[in-house]
């Protein structure tokens, strides 16, 4: 095990993400583009890579600081041999990797290649976003520009600008999932300010011992399902995942179901969000149980009033859904 994995990480990409993925490619035929963050290991890669075509990845030299050309590139090095021998023995069709942080490459336009930068394109629509990320959704990433202006961009506006790409290139029934892996940290503006204005719908966490947390569950998930709106897909989220990662740093996993739904859907000249956010925000979190040979995922130990336990099925639900049933099945 690499020291990007633990035994609970390894249980999600397994019993979590690999099901979702498979209905993209068995059932709904996706050509599947992985798009993401995948460590020099890339073990969701291995994980996964029965169904993956093609790969589109990112890799920072020096994590934690900001990217310099006089550092090493050994870290970018050994992603992309490992690429390069799936790619070899036909295992992916093709695959791209960006020297820098996923942040400065979308922002700036370019990677920072020591043999001469690469240009950031989005040409294809992708299918598989895993941002899998070691810090906070509130967290900045800074760079330099060739002109030596420092620059911060935050996840938030990250997964904007992912989205504004992906929307250019998306056509009626085009279909994909966002993995998004965070820190549950508490910090930030954005968060405190989002808590001042919806004091009144995050009262209910109040005495619960783990407050922090459900806040940011609530945080996330409400800013995901409405970027999500904003460029016109119908999103459908599996239950969040709560997890212990590396050095026991507590971690939140979220699963977003995204599809451009055809014209043809609307119901009275628009479409109908069938999962409400309050559908999402009020369902409490999976955690991964790797120890057990039976039950690999279990609902959270605890209850707070008005939340319910998701279906640990989490897929038998999402083919049920009203979301599936009116833009899915085609």
């Amino acid at each position: 095990m690499s020291d990007f994995s633990t035994p609970n990480k390894e249980c999600i990409r397994r019993y979590y993400n690999k099901p979702i993925i498979r209905r993209l490619k068995e059932v709904y035929n996706c050509n599947i583009i992985y798009y993401g963050l995948p460590s020099p290991d890339a073990e969701d890669i291995a994980e996964w890579i029965e169904y993956i075509s093609s790969v589109v990845a990112f890799q920072c030299r020096d994590y934690g600081n900001v990217s310099d050309p006089d550092q090493p590139t050994d870290e970018v090095d050994k992603l992309i041999e490992k690429l390069n021998s799936w790619e070899a023995s036909g295992q992916i069709d093709n695959y791209i990797v960006y020297d820098g942080y996923m942040e400065e490459v979308l922002f700036k336009g370019y990677d920072n290649s020591a043999s001469g930068s690469i240009d950031y394109t989005h040409d294809n629509h992708v299918t598989l976003f895993n941002l899998d990320f070691c810090n906070s959704i509130t967290s900045p990433q800074e760079y330099i520009t060739k002109e030596g202006d420092r620059i911060s961009k935050y996840k938030l506006e990250l997964i904007d600008k992912i989205l504004e790409y992906q929307s250019k290139v998306s056509h009626q029934s085009d279909k994909f999932v966002l993995f998004l892996t965070v820190q549950a940290s508490y910090n930030g503006a954005d968060l405190h300010d989002y808590i001042e204005v919806n004091k009144k719908s995050l009262c209910k966490y109040n005495s619960f011992h783990r407050k922090k947390h459900f806040v940011l569950k609530h945080f996330i998930e409400d800013c995901l399902y409405n970027k999500i709106k904003a460029y016109n897909y119908i999103p459908q989220f599996m239950p969040t995942v709560f997890y212990k990662g590396i050095k026991d740093v507590d971690m939140m996993h979220f699963a977003v179901m995204c599809i451009r739904p055809l014209d043809s859907k609307k119901q009275g000249g628009i479409f109908v969000y069938n999962q409400l956010i309050n559908d999402i925000t009020n369902t409490l979190p999976l955690m991964p149980n790797p120890e057990s040979e039976a039950d690999k995922l279990i609902n959270y130990l605890d209850i707070i009033e008005g939340m319910v336990h998701p279906n640990k099925n989490f897929m038998e639900t999402f083919c049920q859904s009203r979301n599936v049933n009116t833009y899915w099945n085609d």
